[in-house]
């Protein structure tokens, strides 16, 4: 653990967030990587991935991202699944994720993908969507199944244009465009490894007649995210008879043409980024007590005791949001917030 970082005393969280056919997958929060692991497995749920916030150990074995930018707090975000065979997955020497089947569906997680090129971020970039590209075939699954991406970029600012050409191309080459594209988060934030970016990624492929759904929510408070050159979606929601659930990008003070609102007012563009991500829980059917987790995103990790005061006033459980200590993919946007719920 990083000089100076405690993790501090919270009580483990768990929920679950997909059920069909036996099989359950659940999302545990907390502040310690090594107590997270071992709840889980004491439930006898797998770990798949997992997200750690301002710690600088890893668990061998299990696919994830390490961010630790300034201002990150100490927290822990895992993935397991429960009821069935985990495949886990590997490239160049590393853990990257696992997949599993239930019902004819097969769900997979990955974490952690990075380049090995010594290149520009771009290159970089390009390489990061290759090897996803690969990891994904290799599997039997296609950039079509991509439900959810989370990208962490290295010095955002600089290159997050070129970034967007990359992920566009990506898309439009696989005839993706005006189609459904996976919801996303993508941020600057330091991570672990030597890359200028790590990727995570949720794919589900979904045969006729396994009883899931999988769709593509747009935003009554946004407008589409293409119409000013980033592809990926609002939201996405999986349906199952059992349980829903819903993953909402990250999200910030932009205005259905794309630009910037309240430049300079932090506690402005955090009002206006929870009516937002509020009004795509309340389409869903969700609402703030549902959220199963969160991440608060702000540079340095300023104004984030005053998010979790106002989310908390929503009816969100503290101990189920982590702090990200991360530049928006612009230097007048403060703040930027993901959920995903369940229900």
């Amino acid at each position: 653990m990083k000089a100076g970082l405690q993790a501090p005393d919270r009580e483990l969280k768990a929920r679950k967030v997909f059920d069909h056919h036996g099989v359950e997958e659940w999302i545990h929060c907390g502040a310690d990587p090594g107590a997270v692991l071992a709840a889980m497995r004491a439930s006898a749920v797998e770990p798949v991935r997992m997200v750690c916030y301002g710690l600088d150990r890893s668990c061998a074995g299990v696919a994830g991202s390490w961010l630790a930018g300034p201002g990150c707090r100490p927290a822990v975000h895992a993935w397991g699944v429960k009821g069935a065979r985990l495949h886990p997955l590997g490239h160049d020497g590393a853990t990257v994720g696992a997949w599993y089947e239930v019902a004819g569906a097969r769900r997979l997680h990955l974490g952690g993908i990075e380049s090995r090129l010594a290149a520009a971020p771009p290159a970089q970039a390009e390489d990061v969507f290759s090897t996803l590209d690969e990891i994904l075939g290799g599997q039997g699954f296609a950039a079509r199944d991509l439900v959810r991406t989370w990208f962490h970029l290295d010095g955002i600012l600089g290159w997050y244009d070129d970034f967007n050409r990359v992920r566009t191309g990506f898309f439009q080459r696989r005839g993706m465009l005006g189609g459904r594209l996976p919801a996303s988060t993508g941020v600057g934030v330091a991570h672990l490894g030597s890359g200028a970016l790590a990727v995570d990624a949720l794919a589900l492929s979904v045969p006729e007649g396994c009883g899931l759904g999988v769709t593509q929510l747009a935003s009554s408070w946004q407008g589409c995210a293409t119409a000013y050159g980033s592809s990926f979606s609002r939201a996405m929601l999986v349906e199952s008879p059992s349980l829903r659930h819903l993953t909402v990008s990250g999200t910030a003070a932009i205005d259905p043409q794309g630009r910037t609102l309240h430049v300079g007012d932090q506690a402005a563009q955090i009002e206006d980024t929870l009516e937002g991500v509020g009004s795509l829980l309340e389409k869903a059917g969700f609402g703030w007590g549902d959220v199963a987790r969160a991440v608060v995103y702000t540079p340095g990790g300023g104004g984030a005791c005053g998010a979790l005061h106002r989310l908390a006033a929503l009816g969100l459980d503290p101990a189920l949001c982590a702090v990200c200590g991360a530049d928006v993919c612009r230097g007048d946007l403060l703040f930027e917030l993901e959920v995903e719920a369940a229900g």
